[in-house]
């Protein structure tokens, strides 16, 4: 048998075929993507996403998450469980050299997923990335605030994040600074976490969750 028709039975045999390096063809580069998963899942005990049933960095409690993992491109069946049952369910292309956030969302009873490209251009020196993701529980829609202390908000770096989405990054500052959250349209904050550093050049998110909770997550690099 020729090593051309050897590579793709391995790769059909192995559990590399989904985690790591393996293409029909002998000569190509890999060209992995990366993965974070993150439980915002706010009444969930630790959730564990699977990929094609093979799961992904370990179970991570709520407001936790893994570490960017390689995956090969392609189309796959992705999954979320809690202590075997399965919560949720959804096909995703991930695209060669891609690098994605996997949400899991909204609560154990109701369970949705929210999918992003973590994919940016590094900012100048001085200067860093943060976006945001709407998973408020009653909020249809929601504006980002960044400041030194929330005392002025100013105009909002991000506005009209619907509930389920994630707003493009906004280039800030990398001073201390505050991140507050209001209803679109107005300055009533409802939510918010800091003063906290930012690392310069970073890029990360805030995500928020339940009634008034955030977190931040840093992109996969």
């Amino acid at each position: 048998m020729t090593l051309s028709r050897l590579v793709p039975l391995v790769c059909a045999l192995s559990l590399a075929a989904t985690l790591s390096a393996c293409d029909d063809d002998a000569t190509s580069p890999t060209r992995q993507t990366q993965v974070r998963f993150i439980n915002a899942m706010s009444n969930s005990t630790s959730l564990t996403l699977s990929i094609n049933n093979v799961p992904l960095g370990g179970a991570q409690v709520y407001q936790h998450f893994t570490n960017c993992q390689s995956v090969n491109p392609g189309t796959f069946t992705l999954t979320v469980s809690q202590a075997g049952t399965t919560l949720l369910t959804t096909t995703q292309t991930l695209d060669s050299l891609g690098k994605y956030s996997l949400i899991a969302t909204g609560t154990t009873g109701a369970p949705t997923f929210i999918f992003v490209s973590d994919a940016f251009v590094y900012p100048e020196s001085g200067r860093a990335l943060m976006r945001f993701v709407n998973a408020f529980s009653g909020r249809p829609s929601v504006d980002a605030f960044v400041t030194p202390d929330g005392s002025n908000l100013g105009a909002s770096v991000a506005s009209n994040i619907l509930v389920g989405t994630a707003s493009a990054y906004a280039n800030i500052p990398n001073d201390r600074s505050r991140v507050d959250f209001a209803p679109n349209g107005s300055t009533s904050t409802f939510a918010g976490q800091g003063p906290f550093d930012i690392p310069n050049r970073s890029a990360q998110t805030t995500i928020g969750v339940g009634s008034n909770t955030t977190f931040r997550v840093p992109a996969c690099y």
